[in-house]
């Protein structure tokens, strides 16, 4: 199923946007690419939380966004869920990791793939238009390492860093420069290895998490690392008297 030439054809026709919106869906993963007029451009992953976490869900109105192309960093459910869950997604055209699947997530393969809807890329990297998608170096068998890494180039020049649930050593080659701005990976869970450092040593991170979840996400170690890496940090969920809410990165 790999067609790393039409990816890259699919990311050459798209343009660069205004600011990265980090949707709070809870205990899941879900970014969307404005553009700055708020018109959705892309999305990076497609999140909402499985059963176990389903309380941490937003209670916001049904969500519904456009069917604009979704760039899936790995097959895990908390990433994808948002196919069944909300209103749009299914429609757009899917840039995936080639990656080993369970029974849930090659259902959704193979309905995106039947419709000519999925894309598949097994490759290195992908590079097109404002987005370069690197393949994370992990350990085979692993959907967390060995899925896709997101780096966005805003209107604005800066970049944006979106890792899935990768560890930041695992993305070869490396950047060609440091990011302006980050998700955190792995909500804020622990991860191996350093934290990947802000361009001119300070940036804004968020942190995609559900308050309360099964999980015990995000680590304090882990977003003491970040800190420490010269991070900003936000959350979607509520904390201390900040509550719960979508985020943005950029412009």
């Amino acid at each position: 199923i790999g067609k790393r030439r039409e990816a890259k054809i699919l990311l050459g026709h798209m343009c660069a946007p205004h600011e990265i919106i980090v949707r709070d869906v809870g205990q899941a993963s879900f970014c969307s690419a404005l553009d700055a007029h708020g018109t959705e451009l892309f999305h990076l992953d497609a999140g909402w939380p499985i059963s176990y976490n389903k309380k941490t869900a937003s209670s916001k109105p049904k969500l519904r966004v456009s069917n604009v192309p979704v760039i899936l960093s790995h097959w895990d459910w908390d990433h994808l869920h948002g196919y069944h869950s909300i209103q749009g997604l299914a429609g757009g055209i899917w840039i995936t990791p080639v990656q080993r699947l369970g029974p849930g997530a090659k259902l959704v393969a193979n309905t995106l793939a039947a419709n000519n809807r999925l894309l598949g890329v097994c490759a290195t990297s992908v590079f097109g238009g404002p987005v370069r998608l690197v393949r994370c170096k992990g350990k085979a068998g692993n959907l967390n390492q060995t899925g896709l890494s997101v780096q966005t180039t805003l209107q604005s020049g800066k970049t944006v860093l979106y890792m899935g649930d990768a560890d930041y050593d695992l993305v070869s080659p490396r950047m060609s420069a440091l990011p302006d701005f980050i998700v955190a990976t792995h909500h804020g869970a622990k991860f191996s290895g350093s934290v990947v450092l802000p361009h001119g040593g300070s940036g804004r991170c968020v942190v995609s998490v559900g308050k309360g979840n099964g999980y015990g996400h995000p680590s304090s170690a882990a977003i003491a690392n970040h800190s420490s890496a010269g991070w900003s940090i936000e959350y979607t969920s509520q904390w201390g008297a900040v509550r719960r809410s979508d985020r943005y990165l950029g412009p």
